[in-house]
C-alpha cells in the first residue's frame, strides 16, 4: 500500500511546479500511464495552464539544450538514467500525449463528474440528449413563477397560506410585499449541499399536512408557555409593587428609566433587557434611589423581600431551564414558511428541468453520490470508458463535501493498489465557501479518513513570488491576526459551553499554523514596498469618497516610480467598488492633472455599457411594445443622429420631433421594422446591426459581435422567442462581458475572488474595510436539531444572528462565526499575497478606537497599535500620528522580467492593429444550414425510431461471429444505451435473428468481416457489413424500419458498383429487414445511380 501525498502549498510556493513535477515523474516511470492519470483542478484556466506547463516542461526536457531544464537532475538520479536517456524518454512521452491528446486527462472537477453523469444518464432517469445548464438562475426563476401562479389552484391551500403569511411577515418588517425577489434570494439555499442531502426526506414530511400542523403546534406551545410564565411573573411583580404603594416609574432608581420597569414590560409582553434581571437580583441597593424619602426606600426593601427578588430568581431559573427551547422554537418558526416555500420551489425546479430536458450542474455532486451508493466506485468510473490508477487533485481546499465523497472511494482504491494519489491545497486560500467548498476537509478530515494508509504531508514554505518585505509583512500580520480573531471568538462563547466541544476554540489558529514563509534564495533581503494608510471617515460612504482620491494618487505615485500600467492591479471586495475605482481612473477626476488612466475591468466591458448594443436592444423592445413612447423617443433620437453622422450632416436634437423630413424618415424606418419583425431572432438582430453607420460598427464591433453571439447561444439552447430573450437580457444577458486580450497595457481592476492564482508587480486595495462577520447579509444557517420535539425535522433553516447563542443551535452559530472570520481573513490573505513588489491598502479610521474587531480595518489597526498582544517585533514603521505604515522603498523596477498574466502565461511581444469594420450580410444572402437532430426518436417503446435503429446498427457492428453476441450486448449496457431488461429481451431476439437460414453463414467465421468501413470516394459511404472470402464478396445493409425495397435496393446497388470497380470478385448484395426477418437479394445488375 502507498501513502496519500498531501502538499500544503501557501501562496507563491510553487504549487503548479510541484504538480507538474509529480505528473512528469509518473510518466517517466511508465510512459503509457498517461491514459491512467487523472489530474483535477477547479477552473478551465487552471486546467489549460497545467496542460501547457506539462507539455512545455516535457519539450524542454526533450529538446532544449541551451540550459538545464527543470526536473532533469531529479529524473536522472531517481531513474538512474543518463541525460540522453531522459531526453529520449521525454520525446517519447511528448509524442504520446500529442498523438492521443484526448486521453491526456487534465480536467476540471465539473467536467470529470459530468462525464460520469452522461455515462449513467439512463440509470439516473435523464432523457437522451439532455443539456447541462451551468446557470441555474433561469430555471429557478421559472420555478418561482409557477409556485406563485399556482397558489390559487385547488390542492395548493397550504402553499397559499405559506406565501400569504410570508408576505405579511415581510410587510410587518417594513419590507415590500412583492415577495418574488425574497423567494429568489432564499431559494438559492436549494443548491447548498446541506439541503440537497436531506431534500428527499424533507419533501415527504413537508407534504404531510398533519405532521406539519402538529410540528408547528408544538413549537407554538413552547413559545406560548414560556411567554405566559414571564407575563405572569411580570403581573405578580406589578401586584407586589402596587401592594407596597410604590410608583414604578417614579420611586425606583433611575425613575422612568428604572431597571424595575422590566416587570411592566414582561406583563405587557414587551421587549426587555435580560441583563437587568441579573443586575437587580439579590442586590436591593440597585433598586433604591438615594434622593427618596426614607420611608420610600424602606417600602422598596419590603417589596424586594416580599417576593420581587424571589420572582427574579424564578426568571433566572426559567432562563436556565426553558430559554434554550424557547429561542430554538422562535428561530425555527421564523423560517418555517420559508422552508415550505423552498421545498415547493425545489419540486418545481425538478419539474421544469424534466420538461426542458435540462440537467443542472449544481445537482451533479448529489446525483453522483446517490449512484455511487449503489455500486462499487471503480466499476462506476470504468463505465465512462477509462480506468484511472493515479489521482492528483489541485486546490483541494475548494472541494465540497459531496465532491470529496465522490472522489474518496477512487483514492482509497488507488492507494490499496499501491498507486499514486496526491492532494494539493491551502486552507488560507479557501474563499469559495458560498460554492459549498469545505476547507476543513484539507485541514483535518482527509488525514483521518486515510489513516489506514498513512499520509505524507509536506509544507511548501518558500515564496517564489513576492519580495522579502511583502513576505515579512504578511508573516507578521497573519500570524498576529489569526490569534486575535481566535481570542475574540473564544470571548463570544457562552461561559456554560464546554471548551473545545465544537472545536472552534483552536481552528482559526490551526488554519494559519503554516503561514510563515521564507523568501526565495534569489530575492533581495530588503526588496519590496508595503504601505497602509488609515483615512478618517464617519461612515463607509464617506470613506469610499476619500479612498478613491487617495488610491488614484497612490497609483500615480507607483507609475512615477517606473512601473507600467499593466504592472498594477486594483483589487476590490465587491463589483460596485470596482465600478467606482474604474470610473475614477478613467475620468481623471481624482488625478492631480486631470489625466485619465487606462483600465481593463470586466465592469466597463459589459454589453449594457455599449450605446450600439442598447440601440439594438431598444429596437427589439420596441417591436414588442410599439406603443412605448419612451422607447420610440430614444430610437428616433439615436436613429436620426446615426443617419446624420453617416451623411456627415449636422444633428439638431430639437428637430427630430418637429420636422417633416425626419417624420418621413421615421415612417420609412417603421416600415423597415414591420417588414423584418417576422425574421428569426438572430437575423432580425443582424439586420438591425446593418442599420448602424460603418464608423459605429467599426468602433463598437466587438460589443455587437458579442451581442449576436449571445443571441445565437440563446437561440440554440432555448426557443428563439423575442420576449424570452429580452427577459433573459434583463436578468443576466446585459451583464455579460466582452473578452479582451489580457496583455493590454492598462491597469487591471478585479475582485479578490477573480484574482486568485494570479500575480502582479503592484497591488492596490482602495477599500480595505469590509466586515469580518457578515451577519447583515448572511441569511440562513441549515441546522440539524438534536433535541425533541425539534428533531422531528431533519434540517431546519434559521437566521444567522446572535440570539442563537442562547438556543440549541449555539454550536452552529459559533461554527458559522468562525467560518466568517476565516473567510474574510482568507480574502485578505489572497489579496495581500498577489503582490510581487508593491502592496498598498487604504483602511477606514473611525473617530473612536474600535472596542471589538468588526472590520478588516479594525483588524489591521489592532495589528499596528496593540503591539503588546504580539510577541514578535513589527517589521517596518508605524506612525501613530499620521496613521501610516511603511515597510521598504519602491527601489528599481526590473522591466525585463516577464510577469504572469491572468491566463497564466508570460507576456508575449504583440503588435496592435485596428479591428476591421464588423461585416454583416443580408438575410437572403447567407448560406442556410440544415440542422438535423441525431437523437430524434418516435414514441418511447417503439422499434421504429431512429435511436432504436442506431442502437441496433451499433450492436451488429460489434458482432463478427455469432459468439460475439453476449459481449456486444454487454458493451451496449456499459455505454448506457440499453438497460438490463432490454439486454435480456434483445439477446432472445438476436439469437433468433442470427439463426435465420439465409444469414446463418454470415456469422460462422468463414468470412473476413468489415463493419461500417468507409468506401472512399467523392461522397463517402459506409455499408453496414461487407464480408469477403476468396470466392465472393457480400454486401449487407441492415434495416430496422419499414420496408422500402426500391429505395434500399438502389442504395445497395451503389455499394456493389463501387466495390466491384475496386476489383473484388463475385459481388452480391442483400438487404436484411431484421425485425421482419426478411432478407431481400439485390439484383446483380450494375446500376449507375445517384448515390455515388
Amino acid at each position: 500500500m502507498s501513502q496519500l501525498n498531501i502538499y500544503r502549498a501557501s501562496a507563491g510556493s510553487g504549487k503548479t511546479f510541484t504538480l507538474t513535477r509529480e505528473f512528469i515523474r509518473l510518466l517517466f516511470r511508465e510512459p503509457f500511464d498517461y491514459r491512467h492519470i487523472l489530474a483535477v483542478t477547479f477552473t478551465n484556466k487552471a486546467t489549460a495552464e497545467m496542460r501547457q506547463r506539462i507539455l512545455q516542461k516535457l519539450f524542454e526536457l526533450g529538446y532544449t539544450t541551451d540550459k538545464k531544464p527543470d526536473y532533469l537532475e531529479e529524473l536522472m538520479k531517481e531513474l538512474e538514467f543518463s541525460e540522453s536517456q531522459v531526453r529520449t524518454r521525454a520525446q517519447l512521452i511528448l509524442r504520446l500525449l500529442l498523438h492521443d491528446f484526448s486521453r491526456f486527462s487534465v480536467s476540471t472537477i465539473d467536467s470529470f463528474f459530468q462525464q460520469i453523469i452522461r455515462a449513467f444518464a439512463r440509470d439516473a432517469g435523464l432523457q437522451l440528449g439532455f443539456r447541462t445548464e451551468l446557470d441555474h438562475q433561469s430555471i429557478m426563476v421559472q420555478a418561482i413563477d409557477r409556485v406563485v401562479l399556482e397558489m390559487d389552484m385547488k390542492g395548493h391551500e397550504t402553499l397559499k397560506k405559506w406565501l400569504l403569511d410570508f408576505a405579511e411577515k415581510k410587510i410587518l418588517e417594513g419590507k415590500s410585499w412583492n415577495i418574488n425577489r425574497e423567494i429568489s434570494s432564499f431559494s438559492e439555499e436549494i443548491f447548498k449541499e446541506a439541503y440537497q442531502s436531506v431534500a428527499g426526506s424533507l419533501s415527504e414530511k413537508l407534504a404531510d399536512r398533519k405532521f406539519m400542523s402538529r410540528y408547528l403546534s408544538q413549537l407554538h406551545a413552547i413559545i406560548r408557555d414560556y411567554e405566559k410564565q414571564l407575563q405572569q411573573i411580570g403581573e405578580d411583580g406589578l401586584a407586589i409593587i402596587q401592594k407596597w404603594d410604590l410608583d414604578i416609574s417614579k420611586h425606583f432608581n433611575n425613575g422612568s428609566r428604572s431597571k424595575v420597569l422590566l416587570f411592566k414590560k414582561m406583563a405587557n409582553q414587551e421587549k426587555y433587557n435580560e441583563e437587568q434581571v441579573y443586575a437587580l437580583h439579590n442586590n436591593v441597593e440597585t433598586w433604591q434611589k438615594k434622593s427618596n424619602p426614607e420611608h420610600i426606600n424602606i417600602a422598596i426593601e419590603g417589596a424586594f423581600n416580599d417576593g420581587l427578588n424571589q420572582l427574579l430568581g424564578q426568571i433566572i431559573d426559567l432562563f436556565g431551564k426553558e430559554k434554550h427551547d424557547y429561542l430554538t422554537a422562535k428561530a425555527i418558526i421564523r423560517n418555517f414558511y420559508t422552508l415550505g416555500i423552498i421545498n415547493d420551489v425545489n419540486q418545481k425546479i425538478l419539474e421544469v428541468s424534466r420538461e426542458q430536458n435540462v440537467f443542472l450542474l449544481a445537482g451533479t455532486n448529489h446525483l453522483l453520490t446517490r449512484i455511487i451508493r449503489k455500486d462499487e466506485a471503480p466499476f462506476i468510473y470504468e463505465r465512462t470508458g477509462t480506468r484511472y490508477s493515479h489521482y492528483m487533485i489541485d486546490e483541494f481546499q475548494d472541494t465540497s463535501s459531496l465532491q470529496y465523497a465522490n472522489f474518496r472511494p477512487l483514492i482509497n482504491n488507488s492507494l490499496a493498489e499501491d498507486q499514486f494519489a496526491m492532494l494539493v491545497g491551502d486552507v488560507k486560500q479557501s474563499i469559495y465557501r458560498w460554492r459549498n467548498s469545505d476547507w476543513t476537509l484539507l485541514a483535518e478530515k482527509v488525514e483521518n479518513d486515510f489513516s489506514t494508509f498513512g499520509s505524507n504531508v509536506q509544507t511548501l514554505d518558500t515564496n517564489w513570488r513576492s519580495s522579502a518585505n511583502v513576505i515579512a509583512f504578511n508573516n507578521s500580520f497573519f500570524e498576529h491576526a489569526s490569534k486575535a480573531l481566535q481570542a475574540q471568538l473564544l470571548h463570544r462563547m457562552p461561559e456554560n459551553l464546554e471548551a473545545g466541544a465544537n472545536g472552534v476554540d483552536h481552528k482559526i489558529m490551526e488554519a494559519y499554523h503554516d503561514v510563515i514563509q521564507k523568501p526565495a534564495p534569489n530575492k533581495s533581503s530588503d526588496g519590496g514596498n508595503v504601505r497602509f494608510s488609515f483615512l478618517e471617515a464617519a461612515n463607509k460612504d464617506e470613506f469610499r469618497e476619500t479612498a478613491l482620491k487617495a488610491a488614484v494618487d497612490q497609483i500615480g505615485h507607483i507609475l512615477n516610480n517606473g512601473y507600467s500600467p499593466s504592472d498594477i492591479c486594483v483589487l476590490v471586495r465587491k463589483k460596485d467598488e470596482g465600478i467606482a475605482i474604474t470610473n475614477a481612473l478613467l475620468s481623471g477626476e481624482y488625478h492631480p492633472h486631470g489625466t485619465p488612466l487606462p483600465v481593463i475591468s470586466n465592469e466597463t466591458l459589459r454589453l449594457n455599457s455599449s450605446p450600439a448594443v442598447l440601440f439594438i436592444i431598444n429596437h427589439l423592445k420596441f417591436i414588442i411594445s410599439p406603443d412605448d413612447k419612451v422607447l420610440e423617443a430614444f430610437i428616433r433620437l439615436h436613429w436620426e443622429r446615426s443617419r446624420r453622422e453617416a451623411e456627415e450632416a449636422e444633428f439638431n436634437a430639437s428637430e427630430v420631433f418637429h420636422n417633416a423630413e425626419t417624420a418621413s424618415s421615421w415612417e420609412e424606418h417603421l416600415g423597415f421594422l414591420k417588414n423584418r419583425q417576422q425574421l428569426p431572432l438572430y437575423d432580425l438582430a443582424d439586420e438591425l446591426v446593418r442599420l448602424l453607420p460603418e464608423s459605429i460598427r467599426s468602433e463598437q464591433g466587438i460589443y455587437l459581435q458579442a451581442l449576436l453571439n449571445s443571441i445565437n447561444n440563446f437561440s440554440s439552447q432555448e426557443t428563439a422567442d423575442l420576449s424570452l430573450f429580452l427577459d433573459q437580457w434583463e436578468k443576466r444577458g446585459q451583464f455579460d462581458t466582452v473578452m479582451v486580450p489580457e496583455s493590454q497595457e492598462a491597469i487591471r481592476v478585479m475582485t479578490i475572488h477573480k484574482s486568485k492564482g494570479l500575480e502582479f508587480k503592484a497591488v492596490v486595495l482602495p477599500f480595505c474595510n469590509w466586515d469580518l462577520d457578515a451577519n447583515k447579509v448572511q441569511n440562513l444557517l441549515w441546522c440539524q436539531p438534536r433535541k425533541a420535539p425539534f428533531n422531528e425535522l431533519d434540517l431546519v433553516p434559521v437566521n444567522y444572528e446572535k440570539s442563537l447563542l442562547d438556543s440549541h443551535f449555539v454550536n452552529e452559530y459559533l461554527e458559522e462565526l468562525m467560518h466568517q472570520y476565516i473567510d474574510n481573513l482568507n480574502l485578505l490573505y489572497v489579496a495581500f499575497t498577489r503582490a510581487e513588489q508593491v502592496l498598498c491598502a487604504f483602511c477606514q479610521r473611525k473617530k473612536k478606537e474600535p472596542v471589538e474587531l468588526a472590520t478588516v480595518s479594525d483588524l489591521l489597526w489592532f495589528h499596528f497599535e496593540a503591539r503588546e498582544s504580539d510577541q514578535n517585533e513589527l517589521p517596518g514603521e508605524w506612525d501613530g500620528v499620521t496613521y501610516n505604515y511603511t515597510l521598504g522603498n519602491f527601489g528599481t523596477i526590473n522591466q525585463k522580467k516577464t510577469s504572469k498574466t491572468p491566463n497564466g502565461s508570460a507576456n508575449r511581444f504583440t503588435s496592435t492593429r485596428n479591428l476591421p469594420t464588423m461585416e454583416t450580410f443580408a438575410f437572403r444572402d447567407r448560406v442556410a444550414i440544415h440542422l438535423e437532430s441525431g437523437e430524434y426518436f418516435e414514441e418511447a417503446g417503439t422499434e421504429s425510431g431512429s435511436t432504436y435503429g442506431k442502437v441496433m446498427h451499433h450492436a451488429f457492428e460489434l458482432i463478427s461471429h455469432k459468439s460475439d453476441l453476449n459481449d456486444a450486448l454487454k458493451t451496449l449496457w456499459f455505454e448506457g444505451k440499453i438497460d438490463e431488461k432490454e439486454q435480456t429481451e434483445l439477446k432472445e431476439k438476436m439469437e433468433k435473428w442470427l439463426s435465420h437460414p439465409e444469414v446463418e453463414d454470415w456469422f460462422n467465421g468463414t468470412y473476413k468481416v468489415l463493419s461500417e468501413v468507409a468506401i472512399l470516394h467523392q461522397n463517402i459511404r459506409r455499408p453496414d457489413r461487407v464480408m469477403i472470402n476468396k470466392n465472393k464478396t457480400i454486401v449487407v445493409d441492415y434495416k430496422f424500419g419499414k420496408a422500402e425495397s426500391a429505395k434500399h435496393q438502389q442504395q445497395v446497388k451503389g455499394y456493389m458498383n463501387k466495390i466491384k470497380e475496386m476489383g473484388y470478385p463475385n459481388v452480391k448484395g442483400f438487404i436484411w429487414y431484421v425485425s421482419q426477418e426478411e432478407v431481400v437479394r439485390v439484383d446483380n445488375e450494375i446500376v449507375q445511380g445517384t448515390l455515388f
